[in-house]
């Protein structure tokens, strides 16, 4: 499942592009991110406030309960395919599935790799029960059975809940790694995947985003992370890598999963748009220690690397080979006359 990207420049940038924000434009340049407090939403609010000269724009849905933040990657390739949204936050391995069903996707463009996304399988502590089946006229055919979780293997059979990228990455491990047998539920934010957990209605949580997610690290102890071992996750090729994940809040520490990659995408503009977003892009390169290194910042900004432009899915062309040229000095002055 691992592809080769193929590199390529766009004339349109000409020599260089200017990344001084007195040159901003002023149209929006609006991105899907992902739920309100996730490591996509948190880390667009760091880029737009280190460069607010430019007109950055975090996309609301409209909804009859009040406008919220898209659920990620599904919703924000929907929205960039319509021409909704200038640029989106996605998952590899989600964009990558949804490529096999939907051509036109092949026809975005990517701004760069950003950080990895760890999966995160989230459960109650304890045992669950898990319910007998039913017949017709509700006579049930089973027994409950008390089960302890501990793997995503023991998922099987049972039920899970996501939303955005992460459903995809629920059916990826449904389709590619339990052989079909996982019922997958989907919501629109993590308080009603929480609450369907909660109340028995779901068995876990499968939450993939950059780790340490700030709702996660909230958990208390009533909860726990389920391991992703690598024999199962080798069902789906060189998809999710090897990673650790701790939180106290849970007392998890070293808990084995895997991750995928997150990338910064856009659509395949004229020389006009392009030249306005990639410049946007360009002050994220050129203040990227500066975000790193402020008080608050998200981790992931120290594991982004802009130089990663290889072997990740999906195959979308670079808009361009390298990060921003540095503008060469101006000439000495002459001494004397």
């Amino acid at each position: 499942m691992k592809l080769k990207i193929t590199v390529f420049s766009i004339s349109l940038l000409g020599a260089s592009i200017a990344c001084a924000q007195d040159d901003a434009p002023k149209r929006a340049i609006v991105f899907g991110t992902g739920g309100a407090g996730g490591t996509y939403s948190t880390t667009f609010g760091q880029w737009r406030n280190a460069c607010s000269a430019f007109p950055l724009q975090e996309h609301k849905v409209q909804d009859p309960a009040g406008d919220r933040n898209t659920t990620g990657t599904t919703e924000n390739l929907d929205l960039l395919l319509a021409n909704k949204i200038q640029g989106a936050y996605v998952q590899a391995d989600a964009v990558w599935n949804i490529q096999q069903r939907d051509p036109n996707v092949q026809n975005l463009r990517t701004l760069t790799v950003l950080y990895p996304e760890a999966v995160h399988v989230i459960a109650r502590a304890g045992s669950i029960t898990v319910k007998g089946t039913t017949r017709t006229l509700g006579i049930k055919h089973g027994a409950d059975v008390q089960k302890t979780l501990t793997s995503v293997a023991d998922l099987a059979g049972l039920t899970v809940v996501a939303w955005g990228g992460s459903k995809t990455t629920s059916e990826i491990i449904r389709d590619h790694m339990l052989a079909g047998n996982l019922n997958v539920l989907e919501v629109k934010k993590k308080e009603e995947a929480l609450k369907l957990v909660q109340e028995g209605k779901a068995h876990a949580v499968i939450a993939v985003g950059g780790y340490p997610i700030d709702w996660v690290r909230g958990l208390n102890s009533s909860w726990k992370l389920l391991t992703f071992p690598k024999a199962l996750r080798a069902k789906a090729g060189s998809s999710y890598q090897d990673t650790t994940l701790t939180y106290t809040g849970m007392g998890m520490t070293g808990v084995e999963s895997g991750f995928t990659q997150s990338m910064l995408i856009a659509q395949n503009f004229g020389t006009k748009r392009a030249k306005e977003i990639t410049a946007a892009f360009d002050c994220m390169v050129t203040n990227h220690e500066d975000i790193a290194d402020a008080d608050g910042a998200h981790p992931v900004w120290k594991k982004i690397n802009f130089s990663n432009q290889g072997n990740i899915l999906p195959p979308f062309p670079f808009v361009r080979d390298v990060a921003p040229a540095t503008p060469a000095p101006a000439p000495a002055k002459k001494r004397g006359g």
